[in-house]
């Protein structure tokens, strides 16, 4: 997949690509089924698909307190556009500017006169443009009147319930993340450099990778999780504490993601892991001693193993 991030490195000459528009935050399901509706189209066209999307996330701009709240890292989003079969994605820098662009303005700069589209497909509720102005009934409207098609994607659900980033933030934060899972459509994941850390895991026969948390990311509700953790190539069944470490350590409100990597004796400090979550096992507690929390541990080793055998 080819990644630009200016109309001006866009090639001039060619048909122009079939194009999903969206922040797509998290490329959950029905992010899925928009750029599947861009790809099919593409196919039949003979054209590339392409999607236009923003970098950093608007509402890093126009709420900068709102931090932590993303379901995917650029990379990881862009690895997922790609994986679905993306072949150009259009990564356009977020700025107030941008955002106070007239909705037409907006669509012939980028979409007319940068991608050159052959069809646009975006979601029910896809707004653009100053204030939000532009609608996916205005979009139709334009692009139509280029010979364009557009594609207004309906909204996928899961039961009666759309699938949306909102909704799967609120998983996650609840710690529901087999739940969250389900409208991803795959398990979502933290990836980080292990660090060193206290060596307490090792003293207790447990040893812990201390993976660096990303804090532009969503995090999970404080816990114990069944987590299958990538390093080198590999996949190990893993189990996680996402937390402030209550046994240990006072008053530290800084979350860290420490995993136990089930039959695995490698050191791997230094190497960079990906760590997804597939269940919740318990909450984050507080022992009396290190034997009571080593034998809670090696409890919770069993229940993820009998876990991860009925899910791997």
């Amino acid at each position: 997949m080819k990644l630009i991030h200016q109309v001006s490195d866009l090639p001039a000459e060619g048909k122009g690509p079939a194009v999903a528009i969206g922040n797509l935050d998290g490329v959950h399901r029905g992010h899925q089924a928009l750029i599947a509706s861009a790809k099919a189209c593409a196919h039949s066209l003979h054209v590339p698909t392409a999607v236009l999307t923003f970098t950093p996330h608007p509402q890093a701009v126009l709420r900068p307190t709102s931090q932590g709240m993303r379901l995917t890292t650029d990379p990881e989003r862009y690895a997922l556009f790609e994986k679905h079969g993306v072949d150009l994605t259009l990564a356009l820098p977020f700025t107030v500017a941008l955002a106070e662009l007239e909705a037409e303005v907006f669509l012939e700069r980028y979409l007319g006169q940068g991608l050159r589209a052959t069809s646009l497909h975006v979601g029910q509720d896809f707004r653009f443009g100053r204030g939000r102005a532009g609608n996916s009934t205005s979009l139709r409207l334009w692009g139509e009147s280029r010979g364009m098609e557009v594609c207004i994607i309906d909204a996928v659900t899961s039961g009666d319930e759309k699938i949306s980033s909102s909704s799967i933030r609120a998983l996650i934060q609840q710690g529901q993340v087999a739940q969250a899972n389900r409208l991803l459509g795959y398990a979502y994941e933290h990836s980080g450099s292990v660090e060193k850390g206290a060596g307490r895991g090792r003293t207790l026969g447990i040893p812990t990778a201390n993976v660096a948390y990303d804090p532009s990311k969503v995090a999970p509700c404080n816990g114990v999780y069944l987590t299958r953790t990538q390093v080198g190539g590999r996949a190990f069944v893993s189990v996680s504490n996402f937390g402030s470490r209550p046994t240990f350590v006072q008053g530290d409100p800084r979350p860290t993601l420490e995993t136990h990597l089930l039959d695995f004796s490698e050191s791997i400090y230094g190497q960079t892991v990906r760590v997804e979550f597939i269940d919740r096992l318990r909450e984050e507690r507080k022992f009396e001693n290190v034997d009571a929390l080593r034998a809670q541990v090696m409890t919770d080793i069993e229940t993820a193993r009998k876990k991860a055998a009925a899910t791997f």
